[in-house]
C-alpha cells in the first residue's frame, strides 16, 4: 500500500509542476495584467493611458511614443466623445495636433482648444530594436508603429 501512496505522491507533484506558473513576473506585475502586444508599419494607438505600469520593448523597426503627464488629463479631453467603457481614452490626435497641416489639423485644434496647455510637456521617444520604454500608470501615451530597415525609400 506504501508504494501506491508514494505513486499518488508523485502523480499530485507531477500534476502541481504542470500547474505551477514557469516564470512569474515580478511585483507589481501581475499575469492577469499583462499583455502583449504586436504591430506592423502604420498601426496607431490612440492618445490614453493604461491603469497597470508598461513596458513597451521595440524588437524590429521602430516606433514613436509621445507621452503626457496625468495632470494634464483635461487638457487632453479625458474620456470626452468617447464611449462611457473608454474612460482612460482621449479623443485628441497628438500628432495631428501638435504636427498637422491644413484644415483637418485645424478643426482638430479648434475642437480641442486646451491640448494648448500641455505644449512643450510632451515628451517624444523613438524607440529602435533593442530599446524598452516604461510608462507609468496614468501617463498618457500615443503610439505609432515606424517603417522598418526594408520600407525604406530607394533613392540611392
Amino acid at each position: 500500500a506504501d508504494d501506491d501512496d508514494a505513486d499518488d505522491d508523485d502523480d499530485d507533484e507531477a500534476e502541481n509542476a504542470r500547474n505551477a506558473p514557469t516564470n512569474p513576473p515580478p511585483p507589481p506585475f501581475r499575469e492577469s495584467t499583462s499583455s502583449v502586444w504586436v504591430s506592423n508599419h502604420g498601426c496607431v494607438t490612440p492618445t490614453h493611458f493604461d491603469l497597470c505600469h508598461g513596458l513597451l520593448t521595440q524588437l524590429e523597426g521602430a516606433k514613436r511614443a509621445l507621452l503626457v503627464a496625468p495632470e494634464h488629463a483635461r487638457s487632453l479631453y479625458a474620456g470626452a466623445d468617447v464611449p462611457v467603457e473608454c474612460v482612460n481614452s482621449s479623443p485628441v490626435d497628438l500628432p495631428l495636433w501638435l504636427e498637422g497641416v491644413g484644415d483637418v489639423a485645424e478643426a482638430h485644434r479648434a475642437r480641442y482648444p486646451n491640448v494648448k496647455n500641455v505644449l512643450g510637456e510632451v515628451y517624444e521617444v523613438v524607440l529602435t530594436p533593442g530599446d524598452t520604454l516604461y510608462v507609468p500608470p496614468f501617463w498618457w501615451h500615443h503610439v505609432t508603429t515606424l517603417g522598418g530597415e526594408d520600407d525604406d525609400d530607394d533613392d540611392d
